[in-house]
């Protein structure tokens, strides 16, 4: 019984450390078409990128992503890790979305919530495009004027 007892206290111990709530990050890519382009497995890309481009990255990096979260969850800086995470995975959708204007890759928008507060809160370096920027860029598009860099 004692060693089952040193478990329940440790666990305790555990839990005050780590506190209640729940700490989550997230990716926002806010574009009128960036489902459009995240879900478009048949869509080509000839100036790079891919379809699930947000997803695709998650998954292949979620190892590293918890190794990550799990260093510092009793150091007193898994919020500080979590932004890093969204960060890097905000830097996946720029080297990941599919290419044509720049835009939809510089569209990642991070935030990190704890409980109910959101703590970090970095805006896309790209506004969600106007109904008149898009018709400017589609008329761009159909002229074939070079696309920005």
């Amino acid at each position: 019984m004692g060693s089952s007892a040193t478990f329940e206290a440790r666990l305790e111990e555990l839990g005050r450390q780590v506190g209640d709530g729940v700490l989550a990050g997230g990716v926002e890519v806010d574009q009128v078409y960036a489902r459009y382009q995240h879900e478009g497995m048949d869509l080509k890309h000839p100036r790079g990128g891919r379809a699930k481009y947000l997803e695709s990255p998650l998954y292949e990096k979620h190892r590293d992503y918890y190794g990550r979260l799990a260093d510092h969850v009793l150091d007193g800086t898994l919020t500080d890790a979590m932004r890093d995470v969204v960060e890097s995975l905000s830097t996946e959708v720029y080297d990941n979305a599919p290419v044509e204007f720049h835009d939809l890759r510089r569209s990642g928008h991070p935030t990190v919530t704890d409980g109910d507060a959101l703590v970090y809160d970095r805006p896309a370096e790209v506004h969600r495009l106007t109904a008149l920027e898009l018709r400017a860029k589609a008329e761009s598009r159909a002229l074939g004027f070079p696309h920005d860099h």
